[in-house]
């Protein structure tokens, strides 16, 4: 689940008792390599694949993450960086965020 304002979060999808979430500076370029190793997303087994467990931290179907994804709706909030000026819009990242998307499925689905 990504998010993202000024800056590009995304968030784990496992269980666990405390949310995790990687940052991404929005004013950066990554490439996909850069993504894989901040997330834990390199290849690690012998066929050269990646560990499904790692995998599914991030990617699995709705029914098993149903109630994660929805905590992490429920706590989404307003941007926490301030805006540039009285009249100005407040700062995105569309183009971070696409950019980690695209190096998340690169890592994971091999071509």
């Amino acid at each position: 689940f990504i998010t993202f304002g000024a800056m590009c979060y995304v968030h784990e999808l496992a269980q666990s008792n405390l949310p995790r979430s990687h940052a991404f500076r929005g004013s950066k370029e990554y490439t996909g390599q850069q993504v894989a190793y901040q997330l834990g997303l390199q290849m690690n087994d012998v066929r050269g694949g990646i560990n499904n467990s790692t995998v599914r931290r991030f990617l699995m179907p709705v029914a098993e993450c149903e109630y994660t994804l929805n905590s992490l709706l429920d706590e989404l909030s307003r941007d926490i960086w301030p805006q540039s000026g009285p009249a100005r819009r407040q700062c995105r990242c569309t183009g971070t965020a696409l950019n980690v998307a695209l190096g998340m499925l690169e890592a994971t689905f091999a071509q």
